[in-house]
Formats: structure tokens, C-alpha cells, sequence
């Protein structure tokens, strides 16, 4: 019992607990980076299928090297058919022209390809700044059409984050474009949007209207990421789709109209299969597969291209004191809702319930360009829902030790189980909890036991005893009725506990119950006489009193030692109508026993039993008389239904 009443506390209390306890660990897990591959495969899932508006037409065009050109042109091309490349794309008036092959070695018609680069500023090239190779070209001054094009790769190698500026190690002041930045302002350009500080923020930087939040290294999933220089989260806006495209052969050979690339964005890359210039992104885990890097930056410049036109907003992370909160939050659901429902079926939705609302939550607020931590909230809640369940569970086992303590060998299978189903209306704090409430009490005496027993050896009477009580318990059990003490050869029995009867028609089941358990213990002594007659055991007789009225139910003795049992004034008075005028029960000429009720009592019982009224009497202690009644048997009309 000690146990239980540990166990007692209130469930809110119990209930903050488990789930600040929960938090804890799942933040702890959080930081520790376990749970960022599930955080990164529900953001790639939310990526895949985001709705965005794709209604405008594509602002990026590639010209890819398929493994055609490479065989016609060599890999990489030389500088003369770059040249020529170039020429036949600027005839079609392109907004920028990107290319993403490192120039970084002279061939064939360098000069022309340096005339080409001279004469129009719209041509970038690519340069790689991150690692220890640095790989700058000399077609043209740094800074003016050059950019970098390194991509930034997560542990698993899949590009979420994009750049827009690198800091120089050696001079911090010294600042490198990203090679998608760099193209899409030149974009940006012809609709007067530019680059500029955030005038909220001067540590992030905003295209047009919409400001860049930096990436930190803990934000969203992530834990612990490289977040060294100008970082943002990428939406890959156009999905899986295929940008616009012409292969090279195309466009030298002048195979197809250029009119579309009018305006546009020209990104010339490889993307041949035999070079290894291809990387992992959200949409590698679908049917898409990996994408080769200018198809990355086509994105990257895409996306840039709807923040300066103020056509998106960014995906940000909301600070991680709120994702904390959330995280709490969904402890808390999860542990109410695991110890408040008690229903398999329930239970059963609510884990479906969990599962949808912390997977398809976060993918709404997604929408509306907020990353929260879905894997971190899921587990949290379902952790929390689990351990609720179990903490009840914990609980219950206790309740139903206690139950069979106290009831679990006096009472029937039905009324035990209406006790568990019923638990929370009499336990409290691993007891039962004292309450008033409406019952029958039976006391039951054996006539001069003591000097039936004294000449007795007292392992013969103590298995005499047994069966006697043995036999009475069984019938109290059968009418519904708790044993609550056993005292020497004494039986104390309540009907109507420890479950509040709300009826009047329970109330009356329970009187009826009573006296049809005393007339059936009668009985069953005068068939147990019998039997001792023939070992030449002494004969007994029984005195019975019983009592309807209110009673306070509840445990009485310590934590280890606890009984439960009735008390009250209708307890008194059925013990003195048992001990009533005893002396005078000799005279009697009666089978077995003597039943004696109280006017209490015998209101209920109608016309089910025979009684005699004999008379109103001053039972001993007490002040105010009490009418008095004697059952004899039921009525013939009554005899059919006996149970």
C-alpha cells in the first residue's frame, strides 16, 4: 500500500511532470544532432510537396553539355566553341548569362572568348572559394563578372542551404557574391530591385521587399551545422520539374528559335553523366534523383528571383526558446490525453490523431514559411502519450492490488468488478476516501459460542470455525454483499458499498438483498447441523441484526495495515438489534435463528418477507427508541423470484 500511496498524486501535477521530463530528453536528443535526419526527411517531404504559385513563366533557361557535346566538343570545351556559344545566346538578348565550367585552364580562342567577356558585362563566371583549392579564372578582373559556386552539403550530402556571401579570411571586409546572387540581381536589375540591409536588422540582408534571415547553425532540424558565411534555407520553388533547356550542339548549330531566352536567365552546365557534377537534394529521395549543380543554381536563382519580385517569403526557423515551448506543449497534449483516455477505441484514434496533427500541423505552418521541428514534436508527444498510458496503467495495477486487498475474497466477481469500473468515486490518494452514503448493515452472532468452544481442542475449532464461515461468506457474496470483519464467530456485512447508490429501487435491491441473505444464512446453518449433529460438533443458532441508513465508508488503519469498513450510527444500531434481549432467545422456538430489522429497514422490504412488528425499544447506548422488527421468511408471492 505504500506503493499506492505514492503513486496518489494528482494526475495535472503527475501529468507537467512526465511531460517536462519528456522535454527534457528530447531536447537533450535535439542538441546532441540524433534526431536531425528525421527533422531533415520531413522537411525534404514538406519541400516535395509544398504549393507554391508556378504560375509565371520560368526566368531560367539551361543550356546543358549532354554527353552528345561532350563527344562533338570535347570536355570541357575549348575557349573558341565557349566563345561561339556565347555569341549565338547574346544575339536572343538574355537579362545575364551564367556559366558553371571552371575556365580556369587556356585553350583554343582564348582571345575570342576574352573579347567576348569584355564586351558584355552580362556574362559571370564561376569561381570556387570554399576548401583548400581555390580556383580563380584570369578571363576577366575578380569582382567584376566572376562569383562563387560552391554549394554548401549537409553530412548526407544534399543541399538545403544556399549562400550568398563569403567573408575573406584574411580580409573580413573583403565580400564574394555567390554565383546565384550575382545572377539573379543582374536579373533584378531591369525592375530596379536591389540589394540592401534590413532596415529591422542590419545583420540580415533583403532582396526588394523580402528580407533574407541568416541561417544558424541549430536552426529548424539542424544541430550543430556549419553556418559560416551568408546562409538561407532553399525552397526549390519550380519542384521537381525540368528547367526550360537547349543542349549545346542546339544552339550552335542554330537548330531551334532562342526568342524565349529573351529577358531570362542563361545558366550554361554540364550535365552529363559521366561528369561528376551532380548532387543530393530533397527531391533525390522521390523519383527525381540527384541534379546536376547548374541545375541547382537554377534554383538557387529562381528562388532569389521571387524574393526581389516579392513572389515568396522565406522558409525561416522560429527561435528555439519558442520551438522549447512547442516541444512542452506537445508534451503535455500527449500525456493528457495518454492518462485521461480510458477507451481502446479512443485510444486508438488518439494515436491517429497525434500522428496527423504533429505531421500535418507543422506541414501548414510550413506553408506560411515557418520550419518547426516535426520529428522533435512528434516524438515528444508520442512519448509523452505512451508514458501517460503507462503512469495509468501504473496506477490501476495498484488500484486493483488494493481492490483485491480489501474486497478481492468477499465479494462476488460482478460487485468486484463494479468496484474497478467505479474506482474514482471511493480512492483517492491509493485509499479509499471516506464518504457517506445509503446501506444495509448485517450483524451476525452465533448464540453462546464461547461455551460451545471452550471444551474444544482449538485446531478442531478453528476448523469448525472455518467452515461455518466459510459457508456464511459464500452467501453473503452471492446477494451482493461485502464482508468487511470477521469477530471470533461474528460476521459484518454491508450492501450497498463502496459504490453511491443514487436510486431508491438500488436502495430497496439492497435492504432485500440483506434480509434474503440472512433468511439463506439461517438455512444454510440448519443444513450444516445437521452435519455437525452427526460428528457430535455442538449446534448453533444465529442472531442477525440489520440496519438501513447512512453510513461513512472508508479505510481505517495505516498505509501497511489497512481494512475497509463502515461506520456510523446505523452500524450501532444493527449491532444492538443482533445482541437485542438475547437472554430471552432461548425461550424461542426457532429453527436456526433470529433475524431482527429496523423500522429503517423494513420500509423497504414491502410485502417481500413475513415480519411482525414487536414493538418500539430503547436499544442499549442509545437515547431515541427504535422500531423493531422480526423476518420470519419471504412471502409465497416472493418465494419464485429468490435469487
Amino acid at each position: 500500500m505504500a506503493q499506492s500511496q505514492k503513486v496518489g498524486r494528482s494526475k495535472p501535477f503527475i501529468s507537467v511532470g512526465i511531460a517536462f521530463a519528456i522535454s527534457a530528453i528530447i531536447i537533450w536528443v535535439r542538441q546532441q544532432g540524433l534526431l536531425q535526419e528525421l527533422e531533415l526527411f520531413a522537411y525534404d517531404r514538406y519541400l516535395q510537396h509544398r504549393q507554391l504559385d508556378q504560375t509565371y513563366d520560368p526566368r531560367v533557361i539551361l543550356v546543358r553539355v549532354t554527353e552528345e557535346d561532350i563527344q562533338r566538343y570535347g570536355h570541357p570545351m575549348t575557349d573558341g566553341v565557349l566563345a561561339e556559344l556565347l555569341k549565338n545566346l547574346l544575339s536572343s538578348n538574355p537579362a545575364v548569362i551564367g556559366i558553371d565550367i571552371f575556365r580556369d585552364i587556356p585553350s583554343d580562342g582564348r582571345a575570342s572568348l576574352k573579347k567576348v567577356l569584355k564586351e558584355n558585362p552580362r556574362i559571370v563566371l564561376i569561381e570556387k572559394r570554399l576548401g583548400e583549392n581555390i580556383l580563380v579564372s584570369d578571363l576577366v578582373s575578380h569582382g567584376e563578372q566572376t562569383s562563387f559556386a560552391d554549394l554548401k552539403q549537409d553530412r548526407s550530402g544534399a543541399i538545403r542551404r544556399g549562400l550568398l556571401f563569403l567573408w575573406d579570411a584574411d580580409d573580413p571586409k573583403k565580400v564574394y557574391f555567390s554565383f546565384g546572387l550575382t545572377l539573379a540581381l543582374n536579373y533584378l536589375q531591369q525592375y530596379d530591385v536591389p540589394l540592401s540591409k534590413d532596415p529591422a536588422n542590419d545583420a540580415f540582408v533583403r532582396i526588394g521587399p523580402t528580407t533574407l534571415p541568416r541561417f544558424q547553425y541549430n536552426d529548424g532540424g539542424y544541430s550543430v551545422a556549419d553556418d559560416g558565411g551568408y546562409q538561407y534555407l532553399l525552397d526549390y520553388g519550380y519542384g521537381a520539374r525540368s528547367f526550360p533547356s537547349f543542349t549545346v550542339s542546339e544552339v550552335l548549330q542554330k537548330k531551334r528559335s532562342f526568342n524565349s531566352i529573351d529577358g531570362t536567365v542563361v545558366i550554361i552546365g554540364t550535365t552529363a553523366t559521366s561528369v561528376q557534377d551532380h548532387h543530393e537534394t530533397p527531391f533525390s529521395r522521390s523519383d527525381h534523383g540527384p541534379m546536376f549543380g547548374a541545375e541547382v543554381h537554377a534554383h538557387i536563382v529562381d528562388q532569389l528571383i521571387r524574393f526581389g519580385l516579392d513572389e515568396g517569403i522565406p522558409i525561416q526557423a522560429i527561435d528555439e526558446k519558442y520551438e522549447n515551448v512547442l516541444i512542452l506543449i506537445a508534451s503535455l497534449l500527449g500525456v493528457i490525453l495518454g492518462i485521461y483516455i480510458r477507451s481502446l477505441w479512443l485510444l486508438i484514434s488518439t494515436i491517429f490523431l497525434i500522428t496527423n496533427l504533429f505531421i500535418f500541423v507543422p506541414f501548414l505552418i510550413f506553408q506560411a514559411g515557418y520550419w518547426v521541428p516535426t520529428a522533435a514534436l512528434f516524438l515528444a508527444s508520442a512519448c509523452s502519450f505512451f508514458w501517460g498510458i503507462a503512469y495509468i496503467r501504473f496506477i490501476e495495477r495498484s488500484d486493483l492490488k488494493m481492490i483485491k486487498m480489501l474486497f478481492g475474497k468477499f465479494v462476488s466477481r460482478k460487485v468486484a468488478q463494479d468496484l474497478w469500473e467505479h474506482r474514482d468515486q471511493f480512492i483517492h490518494n491509493g485509499r479509499p476516501k471516506p464518504v457517506k452514503l445509503m446501506a444495509t448493515v448485517m450483524l451476525t452472532d452465533l448464540k453462546e459460542y464461547t461455551a460451545a468452544a471452550e471444551p474444544m481442542d482449538p485446531t478442531d475449532l478453528m476448523e469448525w470455525l472455518n467452515r461455518y464461515m466459510s459457508a456464511m461468506t459464500a452467501i453473503v457474496e452471492s446477494y451482493g454483499g461485502i464482508v468487511e470483519d470477521y469477530a471470533g464467530d461474528g460476521i459484518k456485512a454491508t450492501f450497498g458499498i463502496p459504490v453511491q447508490r443514487d436510486h431508491e429501487n438500488e436502495i430497496q435491491q439492497d435492504a432485500q438483498n440483506a434480509v434474503r441473505c440472512a433468511l439463506a444464512m439461517g438455512q444454510q446453518l440448519s443444513s450444516v447441523n445437521v452435519h455437525w449433529k452427526s460428528q457430535g460438533l455442538p449446534l448453533e443458532r444465529i442472531r442477525i441484526g440489520i440496519c438501513t441508513g447512512l453510513v461513512t465508508a472508508g479505510s481505517i488503519g495505516s498505509v501497511d495495515r489497512m481494512a475497509y469498513t463502515t461506520i456510523g450510527d446505523t452500524v450501532n444500531i444493527a449491532a444492538r438489534l443482533e445482541s437485542f434481549d438475547k437472554e430471552n432467545f432461548d425461550l424461542e422456538k426457532i429453527e436456526s435463528g433470529r433475524i431482527l430489522v429496523a423500522g429503517t429497514t423494513n420500509r423497504w422490504l414491502g410485502s417481500e418477507f413475513q415480519t411482525e412488528f414487536i414493538g418500539k425499544h430503547r436499544l442499549r447506548g442509545k437515547r431515541q427508541s427504535t422500531d423493531i422488527y422480526r423476518v420470519y421468511k419471504h412471502t409465497e408471492r416472493s418465494s419464485s423470484t429468490e435469487k
